[in-house]
């Protein structure tokens, strides 16, 4: 009996140290970085409940884009925002291409949580796009800092942000609430900003010189919509004619 008891022990001690194993290197492949620069969305038996399948807090102002490979890769990035008056600065991926069978999205994965010196500062209002692969983010608003022309870049492979600074040291006015669009589309090198706090100037950054270009100053406006007012339509409006013989 003793015998059998010794045994049954010793059978038990092996599969808890066998399930440890598996279970510690299912977390390290959950953590691994991707190699790639198109996702870190691990698959199902790999999945770290602490950044995967998670939904986001709520939050209002945060910034987002789309990046897009093709009609079976689309991820919808969001930054920052905020939530009872406190200036988020994490990051989530949503895989937006629906199942066929099931009609339903994929689920969100935290790329960022916000923390470390190399972080930006959390903030709201900022505007977002998504080129050569990476996300930059402008401006934004955090209380106690107030609004900031800051240009910061994420890079998807290493999972890392990076301030971005102006090689001549030109930069847009401190601002929130604007918005932003990529001519040359995600392939491109350039992004546009346009207006945030009353103002209706436009400027363009060219990620492969770092350099800012205004392309239209800030003036006073007359019409009834006013500089702050004005919708994603009229915005989009302003851009095309820029870029199709509206410049003069």
């Amino acid at each position: 009996m003793d015998d059998r008891r010794s045994m049954t022990r010793r059978t038990r001690a092996r599969a808890n140290v066998a399930t440890t194993v598996v279970a510690c290197a299912t977390f390290a492949i959950a953590r691994a970085r991707a190699t790639n620069g198109e996702s870190v969305t691990p698959n199902v038996t790999t999945r770290d409940p602490e950044r995967f399948g998670v939904d986001p807090a709520r939050r209002s102002g945060a910034a987002s884009a789309l990046f897009t490979r093709d009609s079976s890769y689309k991820r919808l990035v969001v930054y920052g925002g905020a939530t009872q008056g406190i200036a988020l600065g994490d990051l989530w991926e949503l895989d937006v291409v629906k199942d066929v069978a099931s009609g339903e999205y994929g689920n969100w994965t935290r790329l960022h949580d916000g923390s470390g010196a190399g972080a930006p500062l959390g903030r709201a209002s900022a505007t977002a796009c998504a080129l050569g692969g990476n996300l930059y983010v402008f401006g934004g608003y955090s209380p106690g800092a107030g609004d900031f022309n800051e240009l910061w870049k994420f890079n998807r492979t290493a999972e890392s942000w990076s301030r971005v600074a102006a090689s001549d040291g030109v930069v847009p006015p401190k601002r929130s609430g604007g918005v932003m669009t990529t001519p040359g589309g995600e392939s491109g090198t350039t992004f546009l900003i346009f207006g945030g706090n009353g103002l209706n100037d436009v400027w363009e950054f060219d990620i492969s010189t770092s350099t800012w270009t205004m392309v239209r100053s800030n003036t006073i406006s007359n019409s009834v919509v006013g500089a702050r007012a004005m919708t994603s339509s009229t915005v989009a409006v302003i851009l095309v004619a820029i870029f199709v013989g509206g410049a003069t």
